[in-house]
């Protein structure tokens, strides 16, 4: 029997209280009980226990029910000219050509999808669920996933697994999080993480750091003390808190990501925030993708905007203009790690990047990388398995023993550094956490490495030390180990425990101790490393 549209609706969430919704994502859950605003991160210094709680075991989504169809049956698309100008990329139209299938709406027939309905998918507006890819797989001659969609738009439909190795989404959250616990010590967190509270007064904005932020938490000790350096009234949350729905997405839960998006939505709209703020590319994805769909199908939505971290504060500096507490020149010149033909939102990310660092005072924006420095920067050779270490996955790599992997390390980061410095530039600074982690590997003081949020937060004087790279940089998961005590014993951790996320953690190895480049030393001299002060060659040394 053909169910209601009240009762489709209501399993994505949609009418339900937020409560409901958040328990039925099992992912974060919202205390609607107001809390002191210390507890909130809400633009002032936070005082007494973090806004972290431990969540209780979560829920296991059911997966033996069939995949339901996200939308109203009765409801009709509208024209292509109603929509924005978002655009989720995809050779749809190039591969029903090359198949002899002449017109969308014979491959639609084919795939058993509403000729409109397809309309949209194959402009870009609309992403298909994963039973109508498959559909359309199906009448386009079962060509290979990748010559439809890109394997970050496929993840989102549920189509290509995330994390294969870990089997529920709560577990991923977990996963990508734990290096955290190394990296940072719990009176450091001032952000929610499993639980969302309500502020005890509204807020402006926001922000939302993703899951895999935390794999390198200086970003949210940057975010967050740029934001109260400028003046913002915000909330903030990473992990369960502040996560885009995709581990849920990906693992084929199609309901219950939706209802994880939307409760974050529903959350920053009952307390106040006009804009969420996102640290992390497939959030942005997430959400614009979940948006548009929505708005195509004509389901309620809050009103809010969406921007990246960089993109929303360029906007603030430009809006503060001479009031900006600008406390240092800089001296940078920076190299954009700038990826074309992404998806979405994330062309605009870029240019937006270029925008922020060019209102810092002391940066020039030197260019894109370009040539033999686009083809082998370590972010995009990271698929085809070069500086991913002696096994040549093509995977993040984990850490290998020193004496395999320290001359690749060595040569490939003065080889990168002599291009990054052949195009004029001393710094190279990248949009997503990934691509920072995978450039920071090879790090030097010929070629630094830096967020552009990072950079704006050292000219206010409000940066923190990248630990992450710096662990990365010193390649001993028993030395970073060492080094974190105070961190991890904070979290409850055993030395074993902290060991074993050194040494299986997503973040790059590197191979052994770094040496100097600068050529005015001999080629076997060390330069120390200090993880908690994110020491290391091209890396700001804590004052």
């Amino acid at each position: 029997m053909r169910s209601c549209r009240c009762s489709r609706l209501s399993r994505l969430g949609i009418g339900r209280s937020s409560s409901a919704r958040s328990r039925r994502a099992s992912g974060a859950r919202i205390t609607t009980t107001r809390r002191r605003a210390s507890r909130t991160s809400a633009g002032s210094s936070p005082s007494g226990s973090p806004t972290t709680s431990t969540s209780a075991p979560p829920r296991q989504i059911p997966t033996n029910r069939p995949h339901a169809r996200p939308f109203p049956r009765g409801a009709s698309a509208p024209s292509l000219a109603a929509m924005n100008d978002f655009q989720v990329p995809n050779h749809l139209a190039a591969e029903r050509l090359a198949a002899g299938i002449a017109r969308p709406e014979d491959l639609a027939a084919r795939a058993q999808i509403d000729p409109k309905e397809y309309e949209h998918i194959e402009a870009g507006r609309l992403v298909p669920t994963a039973e109508q890819f498959r559909r359309i797989q199906a009448a386009l001659g079962g060509i290979a996933d990748d010559r439809l969609y890109g394997g970050d738009i496929r993840q989102i439909m549920g189509v290509t697994n995330y994390v294969t190795g870990v089997d529920h989404p709560k577990g991923v959250m977990d996963w990508v999080g734990a290096p955290m616990r190394l990296f940072v010590a719990r009176d450091e967190v001032t952000w929610m993480a499993d639980e969302r509270v309500m502020p005890s007064e509204p807020v402006d904005v926001f922000f939302t750091f993703s899951c895999g932020t935390r794999a390198m938490p200086h970003f949210l000790l940057d975010g967050i003390a740029v934001a109260k350096a400028l003046g913002i009234r915000f909330a903030v949350a990473s992990g369960p808190a502040g996560c885009c729905g995709k581990p849920f997405l990906a693992k084929g839960h199609a309901e219950a990501g939706e209802a994880f998006t939307m409760s974050k939505l529903r959350y920053a709209e009952a307390i106040g925030a006009k804009t969420i703020v996102m640290s992390c590319h497939a959030c942005q994805q997430t959400a614009a993708i979940t948006m548009s769909r929505r708005e195509i199908f004509g389901v309620p939505q809050p009103n809010l905007r969406h921007l990246w971290t960089g993109s929303f504060f360029a906007e603030e500096v430009e809006r503060l203009g001479d009031r900006v507490p600008w406390k240092r020149r800089l001296s940078r010149r920076v190299v954009l790690d700038w990826h074309d033909g992404l998806a979405g939102t994330v062309p605009r990310i870029h240019e937006d990047m270029a925008r922020l660092l060019s209102l810092i005072p002391g940066v020039t924006v030197v260019g894109r990388a370009e040539g033999e420095l686009a083809e082998v920067r370590p972010c995009s050779a990271l698929r085809m398995g070069r500086y991913a270490g002696a096994t040549g996955i093509s995977d993040y790599p984990r850490w290998t023993p020193p004496e395999e992997d320290a001359r690749e390390r060595t040569e490939s980061a003065a080889h990168l550094a002599d291009l990054v410095q052949a195009q004029g530039g001393d710094t190279v600074s990248s949009t997503h956490f990934s691509c920072h982690q995978m450039w920071g590997r090879y790090a030097s003081d010929r070629m630094n490495v830096r967020h552009p949020v990072s950079i704006l937060a050292e000219a206010l004087g409000v940066e923190n030390p990248d630990r992450a790279q710096a662990a990365a940089r010193l390649g001993d998961p028993q030395e970073v180990v060492r080094q974190t005590r105070r961190n991890w014993q904070s979290w409850g951790l055993t030395e074993e425990q902290a060991l074993r996320i050194a040494t299986s953690s997503i973040y790059p190895t590197t191979g052994g101790l770094t040496g100097c480049t600068c050529g005015t030393h001999e080629a076997d001299d060390v330069i120390p490393i200090d993880v908690m002060l994110g020491a290391a060659p091209g890396l700001s040394r804590a004052r």
